[in-house]
C-alpha cells in the first residue's frame, strides 16, 4: 500500500508534498447562527475544547488537502478520495464509554495511510486500566496497520494512555502530549507566563464544568464566585446545555436542563438571578484564535477543562487545571500544566486569594519551557516518520531545548 504524491515546485525546494486531511471535525465550528448551540455542539464534536487540538494540528503540519477534513460519518469512498494521508485528531476514545467499531470498519474499507495524533485513555483518577471494547481495539489495529511509512503512527497523550494500549497488546506508540501545547510559537512562553503571576488576579476566566459532575458542584460554585468578584468570564465548552448558556441560547433548553445548570453553577441564585448572571459572564467560542485573544485580557484561567486551561497558557496567562480524572491528570503531568486535585477541594472549593500561591507552587517556567521543547521534538519526529511536514513554528520549539 503506497501513498499518492503531488509535486509542488513552489514549496520545500521542489520536494514531494503530500496532502494530509483531517478525519473528524475541522479546526473551527462556524455556524449560520452564532446563537445556535445545537449546531455548534454537532460541529465541535460535542465539546469546543476539541477545536484546540484540531486547530493546533492544522497550524503545525504543511500541505493540507482542500477541503481540509472529512466527517466521521464519511463513506470509505469519500475517505479514500480526500487526500494522501488521513490524520486522526484523536481525543479520549480509549475507555469503556465508547466503541469505535463503526469508525474502524470505515477505515478498514477505505484502506488509506493513517496517522493518529494524541489519543487518550479515560478512566478513574487513580489510573485504573480500563477494558476497551472490541470495536475500539479493531480501530487501533486498523490505524497501526496502515502507517504511511511503516513507522510508529499512533501518538498518545501520556504514559498512562501508553500503558492502557500496552495492556491490550499495542506496544508501538509514542507519547506526544497534546499539540495544543504548541499553539503559541514563543520558545520562552513559560517565562512570559511567570511574569504575570504573583498577585491576586484582578480578572478571572473559568473553564466551566459539566452539570452532570455533581461531585464537583462545590468547586464549581467557588469558581462562580471568582467570576462574580472579578467581573470575569465563564467559558462554556460542553455539554450542549452549557454551550446554550454561552451562546445566549437558553430559550432552547427545557426547564430541567436549565435547572440542572443553575444548581450546578450556583444553587443560591434564583432563576432570574442566574439568567442575568449568565447573560453577563457566560461565553462560548467557535474558533481558537478568538478564544486566545479573549483570554489574553485576563489575569488567570482556572477550571476542570484541560484544553481551556491550555489555551490560557498559550495566551500567556497564568492558568491552573483542577484535575479530577485520568484525562485531566495525565495531560497535566505530561505537559507540566499547573494543577490541583479536585479531591482536595470538594468540600470548600477554592478561593481567589489561594490562586497565586497554588500557581507558584506548581509552575516552574524553566521546566515548562524545557518540557514543551522536548515534546515538540518528539512530535516533529513523529510527523516526519509518517511523511508529514512540520511547520517552522513547531520546528523552532523543538530546536529550542
Amino acid at each position: 500500500m503506497g501513498t499518492s504524491q503531488h509535486r509542488r515546485p513552489d514549496e520545500d525546494g521542489g520536494q514531494t508534498i503530500r496532502r494530509p486531511f483531517l478525519f473528524g471535525i475541522a479546526d473551527s465550528a462556524p455556524t449560520g447562527d452564532s446563537r445556535d448551540s445545537s449546531q455548534l455542539y454537532r460541529l465541535a464534536g460535542h465539546n469546543t475544547g476539541n477545536l484546540a487540538f484540531t486547530r493546533a494540528i492544522v497550524g503545525q503540519v504543511a500541505g493540507w488537502a482542500d477541503p481540509l477534513n472529512v466527517a466521521w460519518s464519511s463513506t470509505p469512498a469519500q475517505i479514500r478520495s480526500a487526500g494522501d494521508i488521513c490524520v486522526i485528531a484523536a481525543a479520549n476514545q480509549l475507555g469503556r464509554h465508547i466503541d469505535m467499531g463503526k469508525i474502524a470498519a470505515r477505515l478498514q474499507a477505505a484502506d488509506v495511510p493513517l496517522v493518529m495524533i494524541s489519543v487518550g485513555a479515560q478512566s478513574s483518577f487513580d489510573y485504573g486500566i480500563p477494558e476497551l471494547p472490541e470495536g475500539t481495539l479493531r480501530w487501533i489495529r486498523a490505524v497501526s496497520e496502515r502507517a504511511p511509512a511503516g513507522r510508529v503512527n499512533v501518538g498518545v497523550r501520556g504514559e498512562f494512555s501508553r500503558r492502557v494500549l500496552a495492556a491490550h497488546g499495542f506496544e508501538r506508540v509514542r507519547v506526544l502530549g497534546c499539540p495544543s501545547l504548541f499553539l503559541n510559537p514563543e520558545t520562552r512562553l513559560g517565562e512570559l507566563i511567570e511574569q504575570g503571576a504573583g498577585a491576586v488576579p484582578a480578572r478571572v476566566a473559568v473553564t466551566a464544568g459539566h452539570p452532570g459532575w455533581r461531585h464537583l458542584a462545590r468547586i464549581e460554585q467557588s469558581l462562580t464566585r471568582m467570576v462574580s468578584a472579578t467581573d470575569g468570564a465563564y467559558v462554556c465548552q460542553a455539554p450542549r446545555s452549557m454551550m446554550a448558556l454561552g451562546c445566549g441560547d437558553m430559550a432552547r433548553l427545557d426547564e430541567a436542563d436549565l435547572e440542572s445548570c443553575r444548581s450546578y453553577v450556583d444553587s443560591a441564585m434564583s432563576s432570574r438571578e442566574f439568567r442575568a448572571w449568565v447573560a453577563r459572564h457566560a461565553v462560548v467560542f467557535h474558533d481558537v484564535p478568538r478564544w486566545l485573544e479573549f483570554l489574553g485580557d485576563f489575569d488567570f484561567v482556572i477550571g476542570t477543562r484541560i484544553h481551556g486551561v491550555v489555551l490560557g497558557l498559550q495566551a500567556g496567562v497564568p492558568a491552573m487545571c483542577i484535575a479530577f480524572d485520568s484525562r485531566t491528570r495525565e495531560l497535566c503531568e505530561t505537559m507540566a500544566i499547573p494543577h490541583v486535585y479536585a479531591r482536595d477541594y470538594r468540600k470548600k472549593g477554592l478561593s481567589l486569594a489561594q490562586l497565586p500561591a497554588q500557581f507558584q507552587r506548581q509552575f516552574d517556567a524553566v521546566r515548562f519551557d524545557a518540557n514543551r521543547s522536548r515534546l515538540a521534538k518528539a512530535y516533529c519526529a513523529f510527523l516526519e516518520d509518517n511523511l508529514l511536514t512540520p511547520q517552522p513554528g513547531v520546528r523552532a520549539l523543538a530546536a529550542s531545548g
